[in-house]
């Protein structure tokens, strides 16, 4: 089961992109990562990283910095992505 599946219904409704990251990280701690942003109509998208195994993510991290081939889904199956908008709006991949 997807970390998020767990606490989706207990997540609050957000007024901002900080309120939304604020409770990312009391919830989640060191395992919610800002990985990028991308623009959306003109505004800001923050793309987080919710870390599920963080044993592969970092192996697969370091194989990236290192420039090796990353085989299989075990990096893609570390993580979940989180988008946080700047209104509050979050989307969550499954």
């Amino acid at each position: 089961m997807l970390m998020m599946e767990k606490n989706e219904k207990k997540m609050p409704t957000f007024e901002s992109h900080d309120e939304a990251k604020e409770w990312f990280k009391g919830e989640y701690g060191s395992l919610f990562i800002l990985d990028s942003f991308e623009m959306e109509e003109g505004k800001k998208v923050m793309v987080y990283h919710l870390v599920l195994n963080k044993s592969d993510y970092i192996k697969s991290l370091d194989k990236m910095e290192n420039n090796k081939v990353i085989a299989g889904f075990d990096f893609l199956n570390s993580y979940q992505t989180v988008k946080i908008h700047e209104d509050g709006q979050v989307n969550i991949s499954y």
